[in-house]
């Protein structure tokens, strides 16, 4: 989606332009061309926008998966090595809590 923000602020430029030749005069290109580039600079900040929200969006998901494999792990309190949650007893040395 910010890859086709990014196209359609480049096209809003050259479409401004094109209107300001079209319009014939001086004013008129200048006056195509500062509304290009405004209405450009949106959709340029709005592709930002998404580009930062899809690499937050990356980061939470990663942490939550981090956070879901530590949870399903700890420590044994007499060799202490590592063992899923769910077993009753440590499956290194036998110790149950």
């Amino acid at each position: 989606m910010g890859t086709i923000l990014f196209f359609v602020g480049i096209i809003t430029i050259i479409a401004g332009v094109v209107g300001g030749f079209i319009a014939g005069t001086a004013g008129g290109v200048v006056l195509g061309l500062v509304t290009g580039i405004v209405a450009s600079l949106i959709y340029f900040a709005l592709a930002k926008i998404l580009e930062n929200q899809d690499a937050i969006l990356y980061e939470l998901r990663n942490t939550r998966q981090q956070n879901n494999i530590q949870k399903t792990k700890k420590t044994c309190e007499k060799c202490g090595k590592e063992h899923d949650v769910d077993v009753k007893s440590c499956p290194h040395c036998g110790y149950r809590p």
